[in-house]
């Protein structure tokens, strides 16, 4: 039981509306080692799933882990492969999970090897009509999308949204990643107002469910900036890119990533350029290059 509570314990302190990734490891730690005394290092689901709760929160929260993170996830999924049937829906899951990293990574092919796999097993396991065959079908056009492939990925996104829309009630927390997909692929084929007007939907989802601080609102702030740049609104440009900003320098001080934070800095520094405003364009560019620096060297 005390082991069970340390895990939920890690779980909440991952997912809550504030993370805290230091008291997520301190109990998925916890529970991990709680889990090998009472199993004695034997494989079990309970010592799988304390492996995938802590190689999650290394990936996500704690950069220079990251790889250590990828390879717990590898290592839970060994053992539920020596546990369950293939078409089991937590290998499926974990496989979702080793995807998305490499997709976080840049692996976009790696990442798309895994989205087929994960999209073939759900379609075998559950009705086609499922959540879990959208939230594929979403992943298959991130995948795409990455690829530059933006009409491929606009044919998968259309299918999950389908799904959502059957299952969910319109504009649920649910559909907020396949929103945002969308609009991000319709900004790329040129279709710049509908997809600001699905951008603005995720938006208004970001503030029913009190999302404002999630990394996920940081995206759709950025991909707003960049289509109000296309279009010359300089001022929601600025608004937006600043928003998503305040959000990434936050997660940059809990994690250490920097990617996002260096891509936000230089479309700052582009707004501010189209601005006129010079000497704030260039702070923008030089922050960005120094966070670069910092963090590669590291």
């Amino acid at each position: 039981l005390r082991a069970h509570v340390f895990y939920k314990l890690g779980k909440y302190y991952f997912s809550a509306a504030k993370v805290d990734f230091k008291k997520a490891l301190l109990f998925a730690d916890k529970a991990l080692k709680a889990y090998s005394k009472i199993y004695n290092n034997e494989k079990t689901k309970e010592i799988a799933n304390a492996l995938e709760n802590i190689g999650l929160i290394y990936i996500y929260g704690f950069y220079s882990k990251f790889d250590e993170g990828l390879s717990l996830l590898k290592q839970s999924l060994k053992i539920k492969r020596s546990l369950y049937d293939i078409m089991n829906p937590e290998i499926s899951q974990l496989l979702r999970e080793i995807g998305i990293v490499y997709l976080i990574d840049g692996y976009i092919d790696e990442s798309l090897k895994y989205a087929i796999k994960v999209l073939e097993m759900r379609r075998a396991y559950y009705n086609t009509n499922n959540i879990y065959v959208a939230e594929a079908l979403n992943d298959m056009a991130r995948c795409y999308y990455e690829l530059g492939k933006y009409d491929k990925a606009k044919t998968y996104i259309i299918q999950s949204l389908k799904i959502y829309k059957d299952l969910k009630p319109e504009n649920s927390s649910d559909t907020l990643y396949g929103l945002h997909t969308l609009g991000t692929v319709l900004v790329k084929l040129n279709q710049i107002q509908e997809g600001i007007r699905v951008l603005l939907v995720c938006e208004e989802i970001i503030k029913k469910y009190n999302m404002q601080q999630h990394y996920s609102a940081s995206c759709i702030y950025y991909e707003l900036a960049q289509a109000y740049l296309v279009i010359g609104n300089l001022q929601k440009a600025k608004m937006y890119v600043l928003m998503s900003l305040n959000i990434r320098q936050f997660l940059h001080k809990i994690n250490g990533h920097a990617n996002s934070l260096v891509q936000t800095l230089n479309l700052l520094g582009d707004v501010y350029l189209k601005l006129g405003n010079k000497t704030q364009a260039e702070e923008a560019y030089i922050n960005a290059k120094q966070i670069l620096s910092n963090w590669e060297c590291c």
